[in-house]
C-alpha cells in the first residue's frame, strides 16, 4: 500500500496546476520570483513561446496578483534525477493562457502518431510490487503501474511539407496516445496539446515548435 502510495504521488505531484501558459511580456522573457511579491528573489527567467503549468484558481481571482507556476527542469520533459519541478511565482500580468489563444485551423502543419500495440519484447521493464515503475529507464506515460496497451511508433510533423526530426526518446515514454488534439500558433511557433490515457493513468503533453524543429515538449499530470 505504501508503495502504490508513492506511485500515485510520483505521476500527480509532477503537476498540481490546472492549465498550461505562455508568457505575455514584449520584452520576451518574465522573471519568475521565488516569493509572491516583486522585490523577491529572481530564480527563472520564462522565455516567449516556452509553455508552463500555472495555478488556474488563483489566476482567475480578482484578489491575487502574483501566480504560482511550475517549471519542468529540462524542456523535454526527460526525467533527470528529480521528482520536483521548479515552483516559483509571475504576475498575472505577464500569463496568457494557451487555451484563450485562437486555434489554430489552418493546413501547413501535418501532425500524426503512428501507433502500435505495445510490445514489451526485449524492453527493459523495471518492477515493485508488481506496478510498473520504468521502462527502458524512463517513467511511462500513460499507465497505472500496468502494461500500457499502446505505444508510439512514430511521429510525424511536417510544416510546409517539410518534416520536422522527433527523436526517439521523445515519442519513448509517452502511451495510450491518439490523434486527437488542439492546435495553437503564435508567430511561426506551434503548440500541440492533448490528454492521453488508459482510462486511470491520464497525461497532459504539448509539443512545441517551429520550422527548425521541436523547442519544447511538456509532460505531467494533474489532480
Amino acid at each position: 500500500m505504501k508503495y502504490l502510495i508513492g506511485i500515485l504521488f510520483f505521476t500527480t505531484s509532477l503537476n498540481l496546476f490546472g492549465q498550461v501558459a505562455i508568457i505575455n511580456d514584449k520584452d520576451g522573457f518574465t522573471n519568475v520570483r521565488l516569493k509572491p511579491q516583486q522585490n523577491s528573489e529572481i530564480i527563472y527567467n520564462l522565455k516567449t513561446n516556452q509553455v508552463f503549468w500555472f495555478g488556474e484558481e488563483d489566476f482567475y481571482s480578482d484578489n491575487v496578483d502574483w501566480i504560482m507556476v511550475e517549471i519542468t527542469k529540462n524542456k523535454y520533459s526527460i526525467e533527470c534525477g528529480s521528482l520536483d519541478n521548479l515552483i516559483g511565482y509571475v504576475h498575472k500580468s505577464r500569463i496568457k493562457p494557451l487555451n484563450t489563444i485562437k486555434e489554430y485551423k489552418g493546413t501547413e502543419l501535418e501532425f500524426y502518431y503512428k501507433t502500435q500495440p505495445f510490445n514489451e519484447k526485449n524492453k527493459i521493464i523495471d518492477y515493485q510490487n508488481d506496478y510498473i515503475v520504468s521502462i527502458e529507464g524512463l517513467h511511462p506515460w500513460g499507465t497505472d503501474g500496468g502494461k500500457p496497451k499502446i505505444e508510439v511508433k512514430e511521429l510525424e510533423i511536417k510544416i510546409k511539407e517539410n518534416s520536422i526530426t522527433v527523436p526517439e526518446i521523445l515519442i519513448s515514454d509517452i502511451y495510450e496516445c491518439d490523434n486527437n488534439f488542439n492546435i495553437y500558433k503564435i508567430g511561426q511557433t506551434y503548440f500541440v496539446h492533448q490528454w492521453n490515457s488508459d482510462g486511470a493513468g491520464a497525461y497532459e503533453i504539448v509539443w512545441v515548435f517551429t520550422e527548425k524543429g521541436i523547442e519544447q515538449r511538456l509532460v505531467g499530470t494533474i489532480i
